[in-house]
């Protein structure tokens, strides 16, 4: 009987043991799937597989939010004037969001403010498709809210549209939105008067011709020089630019010459003032026409306007189907006279716009 009732204890002792222990498992398993739901990507791999991206919106919690999508293979803000976007910037948002990967900082919906989610300051950015939506509210796939920016700018918290929880990524979708900003324009756009976009689509640049108003005309013409090896490798350059003066051959600065080609794919815009279509507004006469001529093909044609009383310029550009707002300094570097070409002129009036 004792042999009996000893052997029902030890029985009993294994069966609680053995049920704390799965206990003590369950805890760990429901902790570590915790741990894996607070820990991952902001968009799982599958789902940004399955994304049909045709467009994207951005802009500040309850304000406009801007369009963007391809219009004939170039990126364009549909609601400023069809203007040309960067797409390099476009590109690293888009990477930055689907990419990111991070932690859950916070399920409580009453501290979302404390990291900018649901707070003044706070962005939008919107992913739409299949088709390009007719605003910014339509054919949403994906809506994103960012909050603050990491101490030191290496990340920022995130919340998706939908959930609670609040998000801190390892990338930082604010640093292609800030990518060229400016006060009068929308964000994610090419801050030039020539966007790369045209550049990419066009042969490479080998001829700028300056026609001012009056009859000056100058040409600046790519000459590739024949340099041996060894002259290259002490940086003699493999070309030159010749100038010519109202049909007339003259010796040119090649530092300052150079200098007034790199500007032309640098020169900043201060504003988009409208759309060069079917409505455009009304042309003016130009005070100086700049064509960047391909080697063969049409060439991209600036027509630059004068100053007005507050110091501002019209330029169209044609290509980029947009009218632009100019300084009258960048104007008038886009048009030089032909001093500032000739042999002792330097790269000084153009350098600032070039960088270090």
């Amino acid at each position: 009987m004792l042999k009996t009732l000893a052997t029902w204890i030890v029985l009993a002792l294994i069966a609680l043991a053995a049920g704390l222990w799965n206990h003590r498992l369950d805890e760990r398993e429901e902790k570590a799937r915790e741990a894996a739901e607070r820990i991952g990507r902001l968009v799982p791999s599958e789902e940004g597989k399955r994304l049909a991206i045709a467009a994207l919106s951005a802009g500040p919690r309850g304000g406009p939010l801007w369009r963007y999508a391809p219009v004939d293979g170039t990126w364009r803000c549909l609601d400023h004037f069809g203007a040309i976007a960067d797409k390099s910037a476009i590109d690293a948002l888009l990477q930055a969001l689907l990419d990111a990967e991070g932690v859950v900082s916070s399920s409580d919906p009453a501290r979302a403010v404390d990291y900018g989610v649901g707070a003044a300051g706070a962005w939008l950015v919107r992913l739409h498709g299949p088709s390009v939506p007719a605003s910014p509210a339509d054919n949403v796939l994906l809506e994103v809210e960012l909050g603050h920016q990491h101490e030191g700018g290496d990340g920022c918290f995130v919340r998706r549209a939908g959930q609670k929880v609040v998000w801190s990524i390892d990338t930082n979708p604010w640093s292609a939105l800030l990518m060229g900003a400016a006060p009068n324009r929308p964000p994610l756009l090419d801050p030039n008067v020539v966007p790369r976009a045209l550049l990419a689509a066009s042969r490479r640049i080998e001829r700028v011709r300056v026609e001012h108003a009056g009859g000056l005309v100058l040409e600046l013409t790519l000459v590739e020089l024949e340099v041996k090896e060894e002259d290259m490798r002490r940086g003699k350059p493999s070309f030159a630019w010749n100038l010519g003066v109202d049909g007339r051959a003259s010796e040119s600065s090649q530092e300052a010459a150079q200098a007034y080609f790199a500007f032309l794919f640098c020169a900043p815009y201060e504003r988009v003032a409208a759309a060069l279509d079917e409505q455009a507004p009304g042309a003016f006469a130009p005070r100086a026409t700049v064509s960047l001529c391909p080697a063969a093909g049409e060439p991209l044609v600036l027509r630059v306007g004068a100053p007005d009383e507050r110091g501002k310029v019209l330029l169209d550009n044609p290509a980029a189907a947009c009218r632009y707002e100019v300084s009258a300094e960048v104007a008038a570097l886009l048009a030089p006279r032909p001093e500032q070409l000739a042999p002792g002129a330097t790269a000084a009036p153009w350098q600032p716009y070039l960088g270090p």
